[in-house]
């Protein structure tokens, strides 16, 4: 769970995330991804729907249907860190790469 600001940087809340950068010691920093429990938005090219029903669900410790919002990405501070949730499987990061590659315009 992180806290996460608003895009006007006008509020925060604590929410899921996706932590896409590797946590170091010597850095300060961390790149994570949104993960959001509303997935009656339209969803985009670069979001993932992960159902509650889907086999790689269970290991993320989310509760409910979730969207990952790959295009929102955030460089944020370690002092934001809440704790930590859960993880995906590498069958489920694959899928998560493929949309973050999309955001990236890599593939």
């Amino acid at each position: 769970m992180i806290t996460f600001p608003f895009s006007d940087l006008t509020s925060a809340k604590i929410r899921p995330a996706l932590v896409l950068s590797p946590i170091e010691p010597s850095e300060q920093d961390f790149v994570a991804a949104l993960i959001s429990s509303n997935i009656v938005r339209l969803l985009s090219k670069t979001d993932y729907l992960l159902y509650t029903s889907d086999p790689d669900f269970s290991e993320t410790g989310l509760k409910t249907d979730s969207v990952f919002r790959m295009a929102k990405l955030h460089n944020l501070s370690k002092s934001l860190a809440k704790r930590r949730l859960g993880k995906v499987n590498v069958h489920l990061m694959k899928k998560l790469e493929q949309k973050l590659y999309l955001v990236l315009g890599l593939k």
